[in-house]
């Protein structure tokens, strides 16, 4: 009987621990997790000087322009307008679409317009060779981490380069799984 509470007892330290950590991230993506300084530069600056320097690397030819790129612009009076900017030069009012309010020297962003490219996996990917050059799938991430030890497909060199021209991973590009377990993440660390 002693040895089912203390189950029962990790079992509930276990939730609160998830509990608690989920509380911690709802206050930080909020802004309330810490108190904010006014005079910090706000967002706003910092995702200007991103297009800057996205516009340089698009005239160097390092990136493609985005033909879908838009960024996002907020009115602060007499209440919060947000609208987003589109590069045909349309706009659109997507104040409704905003989840919750922000500190007012954050900003709210599309994942593109700090991204220099964003993409997906191989959507027929090579069958299994069994030997060769490991391919990374959304198994191999997890806790915030790649496992490259445990990969369940492994390819000739031919077509990892083939697969490879597609995303082109690079280090400290960030994964994040759109299958099996969405929203894993991950930071590539070597190549």
């Amino acid at each position: 009987m002693r040895n089912l509470n203390i189950e029962k007892t990790l079992t509930i330290k276990k939730v609160n621990t998830q509990q608690l950590r989920q509380k911690i991230l709802d206050l930080a993506i909020r802004g309330q997790l810490v108190p904010q300084d006014g005079k910090d530069e706000p967002a706003s600056v910092l995702l200007e000087k991103i297009r800057a320097e996205k516009q340089i690397l698009i005239e160097q030819k390092k990136i493609k322009k985005d033909k879908k790129s838009s960024y996002i612009t907020c009115e602060k009076s007499p209440y919060r307008k947000y609208t987003e900017h589109f590069a045909d030069g349309t706009t659109k009012d997507i104040t409704e679409e905003i989840p919750f309010s922000i500190p007012e020297n954050w900003a709210w962003c599309r994942l593109g317009e700090i991204s220099s490219k964003i993409t997906d996996g191989s959507h027929n990917p090579p069958p299994n060779r069994y030997s060769g050059i490991p391919m990374l799938s959304a198994t191999n991430i997890f806790d915030d981490k790649i496992n490259y030890d445990t990969s369940s497909r492994w390819v000739l060199e031919e077509e990892w380069e083939f697969e490879n021209k597609r995303t082109e991973i690079e280090i400290d590009d960030v994964l994040l799984t759109i299958v099996g377990t969405i929203g894993r993440t991950a930071v590539v660390k070597i190549r």
